[in-house]
């Protein structure tokens, strides 16, 4: 079993290489695990880890293995990461009340479920709406998410709305591409 603090420090190192052009007004997330939100939040906001039912929850030993990944289209707005990081989660908003729902319906475990995003950084204002970009931007995010699938190795993936499912499909357009050219 993999230990969940590497592979989430094995994730931000990643990320950190990857994805260096923002834009002027989206801020990055927390750079080191401690930076991170301390509860049940979306990687890059926070570990991308069921931390339980309440916020504050303790970070699990080990990682799953093969677990669901959950794709967003972004994490959310800088004042929510903010008010995340003080409620130590968002465990208790209605986005998770409705994805536990979900989870449980489709008789998953959380616990066995890696939640992230595929644009990294937070926007300027809310979380709805698309995310500002600059040159390089969306390629290194697409660049990383090539990398998270491969540190998570999901069983399955699962896009969590329009935008979340267009990014996914670039993500299967440059396989297939990269497949195609490797024969």
């Amino acid at each position: 079993m993999r230990n969940s603090t590497e592979v989430i420090e094995n994730l931000l190192v990643e990320m950190n290489c990857t994805v260096l052009s923002y834009h002027v007004g989206v801020k990055c997330t927390g750079r080191t695990l401690a930076e991170l939100i301390a509860g049940t939040a979306m990687f890059p906001g926070g570990t991308g880890l069921w931390r339980g039912n309440s916020n504050g929850g303790s970070l699990p030993e080990h990682f799953p293995e093969k677990p669901v990944m959950f794709i967003g289209h972004n994490f959310d707005s800088i004042n929510a990461y903010d008010r995340a990081i003080r409620a130590k989660g968002e465990v208790d908003s209605t986005f998770w009340t409705n994805l536990q729902a979900f989870i449980h319906s489709a008789s998953l475990d959380p616990a066995d479920c890696f939640f992230t995003n595929a644009l990294m950084g937070l926007k300027p204002d809310s979380a709805s709406g698309p995310m500002p970009t600059c040159s390089n931007y969306e390629e290194q995010c697409l660049q990383f998410l090539f990398k998270q699938v491969e540190i998570v190795t999901p069983r399955a993936v699962v896009t969590l709305g329009g935008e979340a499912q267009k990014r996914w499909n670039d993500y299967e357009d440059f396989t297939a591409r990269c497949e195609q050219y490797l024969r």
